[in-house]
């Protein structure tokens, strides 16, 4: 559906991306005007700087794509909107974004802590943007890696899915990361996790999956929840790293099956080069006062409990795994018992 009121969400998605912008443009003054020791350092600075003054031109681009799905909005065009390929401003973001390199400065000089910063800001722009756009044009997204931080939410929208999808009666497939622990190879691991019978290739059950979902007329969510508790020999596990690109190729050569996986946030670096952000959606829990009140008022009636909510300070329920657990401990027989009355503030102090 298309609503011309959601040009209030694009006007907001313009203002936090030009203050991200107008953040980098004084980062990136600060790290040149910098006082200089040498001659070469002032030379990579002032080089680094230009390179990165170029990304201006991909936040116009990307500011014009905004302004197009505004006009659809407000002229009620879906047509037009369905056209709309966010792969374009990806390729667009990646021309620029490869041309800056921060490692041109000698490792753990503050020139290269600076820079790495200011590629972290430059990187975020990105990711502003695709968690909107993931919202309107998901459809045509069929690998998504849900990040954050613990807490944030990342199991509960994963099982979510898994269990609206079942709930009516479409199929989903859900594996925990530990499910990976000590094992070489992502294949072997599904094999032996979902009991596919050797004679059998994942190959073989990828395509029968395919095939069925085309005739339920329906697609399979393949949810791996917490790559970052794989281990091998008690750390970190590579295989990740190692093999899950190549399981990517394999899902996206159906046509029906979507890869679905979530990660904490501290563990990205060690799975995905920085450049593949346009499958990274990141999660901040409720991180607005209206996205919390929302929140407690639905968990609340859910779990029938009664409080006093326009005076009272939700900032604690910004995590969603508190919120669900304050709600579970204040009413735990929420199923069968009547509404309980809470006061937050007396519980605050």
């Amino acid at each position: 559906m298309v609503d011309p009121n959601y040009t209030q969400l694009t006007q907001e998605l313009k203002k936090e991306l030009l203050e991200k912008a107008n953040n980098i443009e004084t980062a990136l003054y600060d790290f040149r005007n910098e006082r200089i020791l040498t001659s070469e350092e002032s030379y990579q600075r002032n080089t680094f700087f230009l390179t990165c003054q170029e990304f201006k031109k991909h936040i116009d681009y990307v500011l014009k794509k905004i302004d197009f799905i505004e006009s659809c909005f407000i002229e009620y065009k879906p047509e037009l909107l369905s056209k709309f390929d966010s792969e374009e401003l990806y390729k667009d973001f990646i021309k620029y974004f490869e041309e800056i390199n921060y490692r041109v400065f000698e490792e753990k000089s503050q020139a290269y802590k600076d820079a790495s910063n200011i590629v972290d800001l430059i990187s975020e722009i990105d990711e502003i943007y695709n968690s909107f756009f993931i919202n309107f044009f998901h459809d045509k997204r069929r690998v998504i890696h849900f990040i954050g931080d613990a807490a944030k939410g990342k199991t509960h929208i994963s099982c979510d899915i898994a269990y609206k999808r079942i709930a009516n009666s479409n199929p989903a497939i859900f594996i925990t990361g530990d499910k990976f622990t000590d094992e070489t190879s992502i294949i072997d691991a599904l094999k032996k996790t979902l009991d596919i019978p050797q004679e059998f290739s994942v190959d073989d059950f990828l395509q029968a999956l395919d095939i069925y979902a085309s005739i339920i007329k329906a697609s399979i969510p393949l949810i791996i929840d917490g790559l970052n508790e794989t281990t091998s020999n008690r750390l970190f596990s590579p295989i990740w790293k190692n093999h899950l690109s190549a399981f990517i190729s394999k899902v996206l050569q159906t046509k029906n099956l979507i890869l679905i996986t979530t990660c904490r946030n501290s563990y990205v670096d060690r799975i995905w080069d920085r450049k593949t952000t346009k499958e990274l959606h990141y999660l901040y829990g409720f991180d607005d006062y209206e996205s919390i009140n929302e929140a407690v008022k639905k968990y609340f009636t859910k779990y029938k409990i009664k409080a006093d909510l326009p005076f009272a300070s939700l900032e604690k329920f910004r995590d969603p795994i508190f919120l669900r657990i304050y709600c579970e401990i204040k009413n735990p027989n929420w199923k069968t018992l009547n509404e309980v009355s809470v006061n937050i503030e007396e519980e605050s102090t």
